[in-house]
């Protein structure tokens, strides 16, 4: 139902905008271009606190462009005009943003009075590339240069909700066109990362992109108006002597409970400081709860200060504690000693930054860190989101007593002002900030540069990371020697769009000149002319997975588009040379022998089975059942559920057995049959009427085929019963490294059998590590595809 109400949210204001549009066209004013070259307009229609954290590079403006005026467009109802009107700009223009949304009169409004003023140059300081009316504005005011920024990772990997996510296409199709520059991201290819680059860095990323200087203090500040001290407004609380508590947040899940608050403000009173709450009118209701808690024993004013009066509450405190709200900025802005209570949704975004010793942020790695507060949604009112929830009371009052201690001291002489988290893309010279970087092998004299291409989430599901891909191929590739890799994930391109994602690809491939391309695709993430492309640049491989059926209506439609293509089906090998196609590789699944090893652990469990849910695969385990036969099962589907990836080496250690079932489903389940008439197309499944490569792949989808999972189990030394399927028995000798099973009869005799049979089970399950080790890992793999591609050993 969410997603629902957010898509027709969005049609709503698509329709808003495209008549806005229409009335601009025809009603709006000439440009006024007379002395435009000495206007600047600057743009960002973020929220208070993000305003604050901008002020790190908005305070360079005036003094780097001294004969220019600017103009600074942010929204209305804010009350920055009277503080930022002189320091930060020369003029404030405001803008209402619901009403711009809603009204396309006013949107036309806005328009005619900006092309009136006239700018030769636009900047669109926003970092988020879904705020749409800020852009839509930026390329509709008639300036000759309008410059923009190409958004931020957590967007395009996991955007949090279908609005946001058709914000960003219309965005990236519609509107980015229109800008004469977009200054690179730091992160937008970054794919998902637990820990984000700070706001402030993508802030500093815009300003050096758009003016060329690079400065050297990036730190937050406001001024105070003359005439704000705290005492002409409030003479009962006076300087140091009291605290701040913003116990209010713009989401009930960030919000701290406020039982744990009421602790903090005894904490307080135990040290004879007055406590202060503050925040807005709308959230006066938990004012009344606070103070019922309390007993009225605070200072309540919220909703009873204009922002002067709070910057000088602020500025004239002994410490601020605060959720996650515009609080803290003015806290760190202002050089007050403060405490936030941050969650993981998006951390490092807002928080992290700010002066060591005064600034603390409180954060716990719960199951949802890193998920764009995903976590947040279907929660109750009032309930925190896990991340805020695990904090506890004396964590915070510890933090509190350090921040406190610190200010005492009064150190003076310069400190270092932190920028806030790097976040997990490593950013280096040379590259796009965009990228991620790691070298395998950490050796100067690394022989093959490998640009890797594959999804971080399993289908694109922020809930399966990390995917088997990554787990295996990239995680091999980054720890090889010989081997540098850098990772280029599909993952954003689900916000960021296919062409938008193909062109920063080739951009990327051009500029770094790698010894391969290697791509494992998940369905048509990557266009045949960018690969045509990038073939002129590097040798490009495509490791095609489940050619015994994706042959007829996938792999050989994309095969032609790379130099070599690896495939794991012996009979396609044949297949892809009589449909002309030579640079064939075959080759098998494997196992990453850094993450499937054997673990020394008790053998405690008798028969396990880790993989997804499936009909077939449930009717196995239910005949070993009957048959007085219990296995464990793990995986999607199955009551015991998923496991960390870190896990599950341990339970195939665990096991006396480990079960490979093989069975597949009848081609006439819906989702077998579905197959004839639509096709998975990224994150999305889309009608395909391709009906004869369709039916070709449908009807060969029964094949009982060979995948990774018996060479993870072989590779931690686990005895492996497994159905029969195309080409494993190659890879293991039946009887001595591995046991097949023909019907479910057979595997309940097996099973009893092996069960009571402990030394000759051990023999074979260490046959069959053995040769897992010596053939059947995927260093060997890769190994084997640089010989083929004549890049030696």
């Amino acid at each position: 139902m969410n997603g629902i109400i957010s898509y027709l949210k969005f049609l709503a204001k698509r329709a808003v905008s495209a008549f806005r549009s229409l009335l601009v066209l025809l009603f709006g004013r000439r440009v006024c271009t007379s002395g435009w070259e000495n206007r600047m307009l600057i743009i960002n229609l973020e929220a208070l606190g993000d305003l604050v954290v901008f002020t790190s590079v908005l305070k360079h403006y005036k003094k780097r462009f001294p004969e220019k005026k600017i103009y600074l467009l942010a929204k209305s109802g804010l009350g920055v005009e009277g503080i930022f009107k002189g320091t930060f700009a020369d003029e404030i223009k405001t803008l209402d943003y619901r009403k711009f949304s809603v009204n396309p009169f006013y949107g036309v409004s806005v328009i005619r009075d900006l092309r009136n003023i006239g700018f030769q140059t636009v900047i669109n300081h926003d970092f988020s590339a879904a705020e749409i009316n800020g852009k839509w504005i930026a390329v509709r005011v008639g300036a000759k240069e309008v410059i923009g920024y190409e958004g931020i990772g957590a967007e395009f990997t996991q955007p949090f909700d279908v609005h946001q996510k058709k914000n960003l296409r219309v965005v990236m199709d519609k509107i980015y066109p229109r800008f004469t520059r977009i200054i690179p991201s730091i992160d937008a290819t970054a794919g998902h990362v637990k820990e984000f680059p700070s706001a402030l860095r993508h802030y500093i990323a815009i300003y050096e992109g758009a003016t060329g200087f690079v400065e050297n203090d990036y730190s937050t500040f406001l001024p105070l108006p003359k005439g704000s001290a705290v005492s002409v407004f409030d003479p009962k609380l006076e300087k140091g002597k009291y605290a701040i508590l913003g116990i209010t947040a713009s989401v009930s899940y960030k919000r701290w409970p406020l039982d744990r608050f009421a602790e903090i403000a005894r904490f307080f009173k135990q040290r004879n400081m007055k406590v202060v709450i503050t925040g807005s009118p709308r959230e006066k209701f938990l004012a009344d709860r606070f103070e019922l808690m309390l007993k009225g024993q605070i200072e309540n004013k919220i909703g009873q200060t204009s922002l002067d009066q709070l910057l000088a509450l602020v500025k004239s405190a002994a410490c601020v504690v605060t959720n996650d709200t515009s609080l803290v900025h003015f806290a760190v802005a202002l050089g007050t000693p403060s405490v936030c209570i941050t969650g993981g949704g998006q951390f490092g975004m807002f928080s992290n930054y700010g002066y060591a010793d005064t600034h603390r942020w409180i954060y716990k790695k719960a199951s949802c860190f890193g998920d764009n507060w995903r976590c947040g949604k279907g929660l109750l009112p009032d309930t925190p989101s896990p991340c805020i929830a695990e904090i506890g009371v004396q964590e915070v009052v510890k933090e509190v007593e350090a921040v406190l201690a610190a200010s005492q001291k009064a150190v003076s002489g310069a400190k270092e002002f932190r920028l806030g988290s790097i976040g997990e893309a490593v950013l280096r010279s040379g590259l796009p900030a965009t990228m991620r970087c790691e070298q395998a092998g950490r050796r100067e004299n690394a022989k093959i540069k490998v640009v890797y291409a594959g999804v971080q989430a399993e289908n694109y599901n922020p809930k399966r990371i990390p995917s088997f891909e990554y787990s295996n191929f990239y995680l091999t590739l980054k720890n090889m020697e010989g081997v540098s890799v850098v990772e280029y994930p599909y993952d954003p391109i689900v916000g960021m769009g296919k062409r938008r994602f193909n062109e920063k690809l080739l951009e990327f491939i051009r500029k770094e000149k790698p010894d391969m391309f290697f791509a494992f695709m998940l369905s048509d993430e990557l266009d045949p002319t960018v690969l045509d492309e990038i073939k002129k640049y590097t040798a490009s491989v495509a490791w095609f997975a489940d050619d015994y059926w994706r042959f007829w209506n996938y792999s050989r439609h994309f095969a032609p588009h790379f130099h070599s293509v690896v495939t794991t089906y012996s009979k396609a090998a044949e297949w892809y040379r009589a449909a002309g196609f030579t640079n064939v590789v075959r080759s098998q699944w494997a196992c990453n022998a850094g993450v499937y090893k054997p673990r020394d652990v008790k053998k405690d469990i008798d028969v396990s089975f880790v993989g997804q849910w499936k009909p077939q695969r449930e009717q196995s385990i239910q005949a070993l059942a009957l048959a007085g036969i219990q296995v464990r099962t793990y995986g999607f589907g199955w009551p015991n559920g998923k496991i960390p990836q870190d896990e599950i080496p341990s339970i195939f250690s665990r096991s006396k057995i480990s079960l490979n079932l093989s069975e597949r489903p009848s081609r006439f389940s819906p989702q077998v049959f579905g197959r004839l008439f639509f096709k998975r197309s990224i994150d999305r499944i889309v009608p395909d009427f391709h009906l004869m490569d369709n039916f070709r792949a449908w009807r060969d989808f029964a094949i009982p085929h060979t995948h990774a999972r018996p060479f993870e189990l072989a590779g931690c030394r686990a005895f492996v019963i497994s159905g029969r399927s195309a080409d494993l028995g190659e890879c293991y000798a039946e009887g001595k490294e591995i046991i097949f099973y023909d019907s479910e009869v057979d595997l309940i005799e097996k099973v009893r059998h092996y069960l009571v049979h402990d030394d000759e089970r051990e023999k074979i399950a260490a046959a069959g590590y053995e040769r897992t080790i010596r053939e059947h890992t995927y260093e060997k793999r890769f190994r084997d595809l640089f010989k083929v591609m004549d890049f030696g050993s």
